[in-house]
């Protein structure tokens, strides 16, 4: 149903772009035009489905530190959305009970929790308990994608009850987006044998299926994942007059979403370049929560520091010119320095200076 229901000129398309290789794929597509088909199931949510089996939260949570000490270590608290086998953990409960002091204080707050102690739902609750009492937006980072996918795909899901409308989603770098530059650019390649049509054909399915056009969704893929270089790390992405037009990138719809989350989960990459860029990525923010914190010296440096190696030299060259004679080196700080030498005693201050950078 899923391909039938697909635009009649898509399927055109991608039949014109198979047609005349070998082996002949054209009747397995008339296959599909006439069979029921399940959904390829290749868009993401970016609120992913509640748990199902998860019996519904006794009662609300304050978000006083005593109160969440108190509901974490309660069968009808936590335990109401685990139903019968849930078994309290002292360590989780004083984990939350310190992270709702240290969130009512707007204090900083460290923490080493030990493995199985739930330090995930510790801080979650707490959080989740101000944005729905007070309003206020928090942004949690981690550091790997499989911990992101927990938050997203379990934990949040499952304080679904407690969230009510407070919405929850991901934000990512913009190279896990789809370019649409990029995109333009892999529609109009030639298409010279069956394998570049295979993956032309791919391609537009993908395009038809997907919702936040990411990274991830590609990556497992036979055909395409080999192509993720072309399409996600652009040097140049966004074309201003294409990509703040309407709905089109995914990019901007992913900001959009992020700006309207109350809690929003982000990498420590994109925590940081938040930071470099003013706090205009991630919008205002009450709390922030950075898990796998130990992660965090190394992104740090990755993220703020500069590169300098033999590569360098051309870019200097360039900007510069080449090293001509030893009086001198650069020519063009040459040119810059004999100019400065005409302004007076301000100006050969500043030659003299444009003279020493060119030593």
């Amino acid at each position: 149903e899923w391909y039938r229901g697909l635009d009649p000129l898509l399927r055109e398309s991608c039949r014109g772009l198979l047609r005349g290789y070998a082996p002949d794929l054209l009747p397995f597509l008339d296959v599909l035009d006439d069979a029921v088909v399940a959904p390829a199931g290749l868009a993401t949510t970016s609120e992913p489905e509640e748990p199902k089996d998860v019996p519904p939260a006794v009662r609300e949570l304050d978000p006083d530190p005593e109160a969440v000490y108190a509901w974490l270590g309660d069968p009808e608290g936590l335990g109401g959305l685990y139903g019968p086998e849930f078994a309290p953990r002292s360590e989780q409960a004083q984990m939350g009970r310190e992270v709702a002091q240290a969130l009512t204080d707007q204090q900083p707050l460290l923490i080493e929790a030990g493995t199985g102690v739930g330090k995930t739902l510790a801080y979650l609750v707490p959080l989740v308990a101000l944005a729905v009492r007070r309003g206020s937006r928090a942004v949690v980072s981690t550091h790997t994608r499989a911990l992101q996918s927990q938050i997203l795909d379990q934990d949040l899901p499952r304080l679904k009850s407690l969230l009510g409308d407070k919405k929850f989603t991901l934000l990512m770098g913009r190279r896990n987006y789809l370019c649409l530059r990029q995109r333009q650019t892999f529609l109009s390649r030639p298409v010279e044998d069956m394998t570049d049509a295979l993956k032309a054909v791919s391609f537009r399915l993908w395009l038809a299926a997907t919702v936040d056009g990411m990274r991830d969704e590609l990556a497992g893929h036979p055909l395409l994942s080999s192509e993720l270089e072309s399409l996600f790390d652009a040097a140049d992405l966004c074309l201003p007059g294409q990509c703040y037009e309407g709905s089109n990138c995914f990019v901007q719809n992913a900001r959009r979403r992020a700006r309207d989350a109350d809690v929003l989960v982000v990498n420590h990459s994109l925590l940081l370049a938040d930071r470099l860029s003013g706090h205009t990525l991630l919008g205002e923010v009450d709390h922030l929560v950075v898990d796998e914190a130990h992660r965090l010296p190394e992104v740090v440096l990755d993220t703020h520091g500069i590169g300098v190696g033999r590569w360098r030299l051309d870019e200097i060259e360039e900007l510069l010119g080449k090293i001509k004679g030893q009086d001198l080196a650069f020519p063009r700080i040459g040119l810059v320095a004999n100019r400065l030498q005409l302004h007076g005693k301000e100006g050969q201050r500043a030659a003299s200076a444009a003279e020493d950078l060119a030593k």
